[in-house]
């Protein structure tokens, strides 16, 4: 029985989405989960663990994630600024939050159950064409 999985998706990194309210002309008001780009990325992300399942992987165990999440470099990157932090949006605990949520179900029944977390975000490299995430799972 395999105790890690390794998941990559490419797709453009993008944070949880937070509910939004409105108020119509009415008077009356509501709350909705506006559509973005991050459902692009949970599509992706999904389907990259779907398909990469190992064999006799067991979803009720206590899990172990590690997250780096490599950031496509603009076009004038420098090698000065290669050593720098990757502070770019969306904030890392908004993609952490997303990347858990879409993986329950596929890599564990519930999210409660990832007992220990690290989590980077990096510059790629300049040959990279587009973000790339990394989900390394193991039993805790």
């Amino acid at each position: 029985m395999s105790d890690v999985w390794q998941i990559v998706a490419l797709a453009p990194v993008a944070g949880s989405p937070r509910p939004r309210a409105f108020a119509s002309a009415g008077g009356k008001a509501g709350v909705f989960m506006p559509k973005g780009r991050w459902d692009r990325f949970r599509s992706i992300l999904r389907a990259s663990a779907g398909n990469s399942i190992p064999a006799r992987w067991d979803a009720t165990k206590a899990m172990s994630v590690d997250i780096t999440i490599m950031v496509k470099p603009p076009k004038r990157f420098t090698s000065a600024e290669h050593t720098q932090h990757c502070t770019r949006k969306p904030d890392i605990d908004n993609t952490v939050k997303l990347i858990l949520d879409s993986l329950t179900d596929i890599c564990w029944v519930d999210d409660t159950q990832v007992t220990r977390l690290s989590a980077s975000r990096v510059w790629g490299n300049n040959c990279q064409t587009d973000d790339r995430t990394v989900v390394v799972i193991r039993y805790a």
